[in-house]
């Protein structure tokens, strides 16, 4: 219905569309030469996120590794951040590296006899690959919370892509 345009072709109660004051009535504007309607679509996809930080969990933890001596590694960051599920998503940034030289996370151990392990189950998922600018990014989802399965993190350094020769360039205590 409309309120403001009572006029004949002014207003089509038909749409149900509202009328303002001084604005025509879709679908067209009757009357007014040289006057172009212009459609507008709105379309709404809801948001899908494999991975989200739930409501009710904590907040990120980022846990500065310290460079060992020698090495040219800096501003090297572990971000662990509780996903929806209890999962976890644990995140390393570095600058300084090797470029094209490929790094590996592990993890020590809690328990009577401290060992070192790689930070996941399967060694390959704990490496990755320094970019041409000597930056370096790692990312994998853990079924468990790193803080409470390790006391302490290293970043190796693998020269030609082998443990055997590792060389140790940081490392940070968790917890």
């Amino acid at each position: 219905m409309c309120y403001y345009f009572q006029q004949p072709g002014y207003c089509y109660p038909a749409y149900a569309y509202n009328c303002y004051p001084g604005y025509p009535s879709y679908p067209e504007y009757p009357n007014y030469p040289n006057y172009n309607y212009q459609t507008i679509t709105t379309v709404t996809y809801p948001g899908y996120s494999t991975y989200s930080n739930a409501a009710e969990t904590s907040p990120a933890t980022s846990i500065a590794l310290t460079p060992t001596g020698g090495t040219t590694v800096y501003d090297v960051w572990l971000t662990i951040t509780p996903l929806q599920g209890g999962e976890f998503t644990v995140v390393l940034t570095a600058q300084g590296l090797q470029p094209g030289s490929t790094y590996m996370i592990e993890g020590i151990t809690l328990g009577t006899h401290m060992s070192i392990v790689p930070l996941t189950p399967a060694a390959a998922d704990s490496e990755f690959a320094a970019d041409n600018q000597g930056n370096g990014i790692y990312s994998h989802i853990f079924a468990i919370d790193p803080i409470t399965a390790y006391t302490g993190v290293l970043l190796l350094y693998l020269p030609n892509n082998q443990i055997e020769g590792s060389v140790l360039v940081a490392s940070a205590t968790l917890g």
